[in-house]
């Protein structure tokens, strides 16, 4: 990738942006018409990976108080966040550990699959976050307003997340280098000359990981207070009451609790998988 770089031409007011594989030239400019087969490649107005669009506007728009990039994206973590709160705040509770776990894996990772578009606006701009993450921190650590900022991340070994967005922020907006001209000029002679059929057809991608559906969860009504034999019978007519609703259902058991060297009880059913072979 970077010996391509290395030979495209330097033309004012055009630069190019990649990230992971793809590479997409940004001009200002008028393009002409660009036909392979009988076909014509429409023009890419909005450059978009994996459902993330890679260039927005760093400015916010008039009489909205967040960007609306941030704003989509605080409302989809206000949802994540929900079944966390549950969690910490049921008579049962969960350990810090897990909460941690939870969070890093479940909420916060959908902070860093959006960082190649977040990296392009201000620090300010990204302060609701960063706010949102000191809440989050409280409610694991079960800490008072009082608490210091700097003393929760060292206790959970987190990084403030503006600074974490920005640790993710690859390379782009390269200038462009003389003497590439011809290579571009070959590549789409090349292509134009193919005979190739690009059919028409109505494709509707799925959703972005950072916008699928969020799982329905169901908790079992119970709580320590309940004699042994009770809390394991309401569990089991909670697994029961879910069950008949799912065609083929498949259970995923495990254990709360960490332990010292962080695993956990774990297991796994499904209906339509045989038993293990005995060892």
């Amino acid at each position: 990738m970077h010996r391509m770089f290395s030979l495209l031409p330097d033309v004012p007011s055009i630069t190019v942006t990649y990230y992971a594989d793809d590479i997409c030239i940004h001009n200002p400019g008028g393009l002409p018409a660009f036909p392979v087969g009988n076909s014509v490649i429409p023009v890419c107005t909005q450059y978009v990976y994996l459902g993330v669009p890679v260039r927005i506007l760093s400015s916010t728009p008039a009489r909205q108080r967040d960007h609306p990039v941030v704003h989509d994206l605080l409302t989809q973590l206000q949802l994540c966040l929900a079944s966390l709160r549950w969690l910490l705040n049921n008579t049962t509770g969960v350990s810090i550990p897990v909460a941690r776990t939870i969070y890093t894996a479940y909420i916060r990772s959908v902070v860093d699959y959006l960082s190649p578009t977040l990296v392009q606006l201000p620090k300010s701009t990204l302060e609701p976050l960063e706010k949102f993450q000191n809440i989050v921190m409280r409610l694991i650590l079960g800490c008072p307003m009082s608490t210091r900022i700097v003393n929760m991340l060292h206790e959970l070994d987190f990084s403030p997340l503006i600074e974490s967005i920005h640790a993710n922020d690859p390379p782009s907006s390269l200038s462009l280098q003389p003497d590439g001209r011809a290579v571009i000029k070959t590549v789409c002679s090349q292509l134009q000359r193919l005979d190739i059929n690009v059919p028409e057809v109505d494709i509707f991608p799925p959703p972005p990981p950072w916008m699928l559906p969020l799982p329905t969860v169901h908790f079992t009504p119970t709580c320590k207070a309940h004699p042994p034999v009770l809390q394991k019978q309401l569990a089991l007519d909670a697994i029961a009451s879910v069950s008949a609703t799912i065609v083929t259902p498949h259970h995923l058991y495990m254990d709360g609790s960490v332990q010292a060297d962080g695993t956990a009880g774990f297991a796994v059913f499904s209906p339509e998988a045989a038993s293990p072979a005995e060892s």
